[in-house]
């Protein structure tokens, strides 16, 4: 870390990614980069660390908020900002009197008419049927996120499972190995999409070859979340359901359950959290049929 007092707040962010490069914390990286281009956007390229006051952060605060961005992701980048300010100065700075906002409860989970939609929707052209089939795996895999789900390979199937520990995770003390049932339609997506060459090493989904930097790889993951993104939304126009993403289907996978009575302590051990309260985050709560369902129980002894 730079001890330079005349460091501008932009040099201190690229110092802070220059480090996050140099460890290959990628997903950390593209982070810090989102939010140094939304604070030059509100600041300009020369951002002195005596400028930004708690005045200077709300303003900037509700100039995000104008520009489209979500509660979340200004919570995001004002976390970020914060430890950049404690790695400079030793102290959060302005950060003591401002308080940033919390994440937006994002209730994201389809509707169990959505998901029988996209199960039963016939292909009818062949990138949409590869991203719906990405989209599936990711649910039906406990809710697996691509980029742990794009990395799996055949020795981590064993007894009819799919064990892995997530990426978030996996150099963290204790971390949780998540066990996913391999049902009859994932396996399907296997047989279909899977690599062709299959020995353990391999990966299944052949997106990733096993000499890829943790910067290529993070670039090819994100790379098939857009692509799918995007079919998506082809997708959902076509069953004429609610738009969705990628990230719906950890979402849906945990809401799903809730909704059939299972206990969030077992969710949040398949999503392989560590926290209950964390999982609980994930739930969308009830349908309307769920409600009028629940409602007749008032008056039926």
């Amino acid at each position: 870390m730079s001890n330079d007092k005349f460091m501008t707040v932009n040099e201190a962010v690229t110092e802070k990614m220059e480090e996050l490069r140099r460890e290959e914390r990628v997903n950390s990286w593209y982070r810090y980069r989102s939010m140094l281009r939304a604070l030059e956007e509100y600041g300009g390229g020369s951002i002195s660390f005596d400028e930004v006051t708690p005045g200077w952060l709300a303003s900037c605060e509700a100039a995000w908020r104008r520009a489209g961005r979500s509660s979340t992701t200004v919570s995001i980048y004002m976390k970020s900002l914060r430890c950049v300010f404690n790695r400079s100065l030793g102290c959060p700075g302005p950060f003591a009197r401002y308080r940033i906002p919390r994440p937006a409860a994002r209730h994201i989970a389809l509707s169990s008419l959505s998901i029988k939609a996209i199960l039963q929707w016939i292909p009818s052209d062949e990138s949409l049927a590869e991203s719906r089939d990405l989209w599936l795996f990711s649910y039906l895999c406990n809710g697996i996120n691509f980029k742990d789900m794009l990395q799996l390979r055949y020795s981590d199937i064993h007894d009819g499972e799919i064990r892995f520990v997530r990426s978030k995770t996996r150099f963290s003390a204790g971390a949780p190995l998540v066990c996913a049932h391999v049902t009859p339609l994932m396996q399907e997506i296997i047989d279909r999409r899977g690599a062709v060459e299959r020995g353990a090493s391999r990966y299944i989904f052949g997106y990733l070859h096993g000499d890829e930097t943790p910067v290529q790889v993070e670039m090819t993951v994100r790379k098939v979340i857009r692509r799918c993104n995007s079919d998506m939304r082809r997708l959902a126009a076509e069953l004429h359901i609610p738009r969705f993403t990628t990230y719906a289907a950890r979402h849906s996978f945990a809401t799903v359950l809730q909704r059939r009575g299972v206990s969030v302590s077992y969710i949040s051990e398949c999503l392989g959290h560590s926290s209950i309260r964390t999982t609980e985050a994930y739930l969308a709560g009830f349908e309307a049929d769920d409600r009028e369902r629940f409602s007749e129980y008032l008056t039926d002894f």
